[in-house]
């Protein structure tokens, strides 16, 4: 009995939050903001916001930070929830967050910039995730990096990247995707059944898919010759709806039109009709329609879970646009075309 009034309150508090969520009138009200100022200042009026502006803001970080608390906050509410049920899929989102952290702080010490994490690392976020971010911005080369995360889950995956003579980026990507995709592929079979463990593998392979893709696209449109790797690295032989032929002809196609071609023959056959430059954004609004759709109508509190935050995220990446847009003198047009809404 406790337990379904635990899955229950699930349901019910991701339902909640959901019905809180900033509507496209919403978003059109901020894009309507001049100035930071006057955006945090609307933000200020909606509940998931206001607890963390209690003054105007009007520096693009600190915002992007109120945000990103948020969504954290959100996040640990729930947990709280899924733990009471001996749930801990919840991990899921947390694990993710860490290996986003590990690699930006990759990135920039590649790109030759390490000093530049420190000034975007999250205080609040510190506080929550098992990894020592404060000692991941002290490092100014990826041997030091490494020792930041000694003792971690992380450690192995990092330490053999590490031992490669060809170290890129996008090793330590595609390395952190493979762990992921292990880690969460457990982590389904351990935390669910029956239909909850089927319309959570769904939305994990549609997500997975259509990231592939979009990243496909990306890479023909702006760099050809990196195609190969960045699509690889996103390609997930465990979480697919895919065949290997399909996933083949996908990540070997040379062209937009060969990439449309092979779409033709999946699931996804709806974005062999649209533009190239389209693309990526009909991705991203497939799973947002998607986890719309089961949020409201699916029974199960494991799905209504992995679609609630992913919307919230979704809401997040949209607020952080709107923040950027903003600060560099974009028009709200412009802006509005980069928004993932209904």
């Amino acid at each position: 009995m406790g337990m379904k009034k635990a899955s229950n309150a699930i349901l019910a508090l991701c339902r909640s939050y959901y019905g809180k969520r900033l509507t496209t009138d919403d978003f059109d009200r901020l894009l309507s903001c001049k100035t930071l100022s006057e955006f945090s200042s609307v933000l200020k009026e909606y509940e998931f916001y206001s607890p963390f502006l209690e003054s105007a803001a009007s520096d693009s970080l600190r915002l992007e930070e109120i945000v990103h608390k948020s969504v954290i906050e959100r996040y640990m509410s729930i947990c709280r929830y899924e733990r009471a049920i001996g749930n801990s899929f919840y991990d899921y989102f947390l694990t993710r967050i860490e290996i986003n952290e590990i690699l930006r702080a990759t990135m920039l010490i590649i790109g030759g910039h390490p000093e530049e994490y420190i000034v975007t690392a999250s205080p609040f976020v510190a506080r929550k995730v098992s990894i020592d971010l404060y000692a991941m911005a002290a490092a100014r080369s990826l041997e030091e990096l490494g020792r930041a995360l000694k003792g971690s889950e992380y450690d192995k995956t990092f330490s053999r990247c590490l031992l490669s003579q060809n170290r890129t980026y996008l090793l330590f990507e595609s390395e952190f995707e493979k762990f992921f995709d292990d880690y969460l592929s457990r982590l389904c079979k351990k935390c669910y059944r029956g239909s909850e463990y089927d319309e959570v593998l769904r939305l994990i392979k549609l997500e997975h898919d259509l990231e592939m893709i979009s990243r496909r696209i990306r890479s023909l449109r702006f760099n050809p010759s990196f195609a190969s790797g960045y699509v690889s690295a996103g390609a997930s032989p465990t979480f697919t709806m895919l065949s290997p032929r399909q996933l083949r002809s996908i990540k070997e196609s040379k062209s937009s039109g060969e990439l449309s071609a092979a779409l033709r023959s999946t699931p996804y056959r709806f974005l062999a009709r649209a533009e190239a430059n389209e693309v990526e954004k009909l991705c991203s609004l497939e799973i947002f329609l998607r986890a719309n759709k089961q949020i409201r109508f699916s029974p199960n509190p494991g799905t209504v879970t992995y679609c609630y935050l992913y919307l919230a995220e979704n809401e997040r990446k949209n607020l952080v646009s709107i923040i950027e847009g903003i600060k560099y003198g974009i028009s709200p047009e412009e802006i509005r075309s980069t928004l993932i809404v209904r």
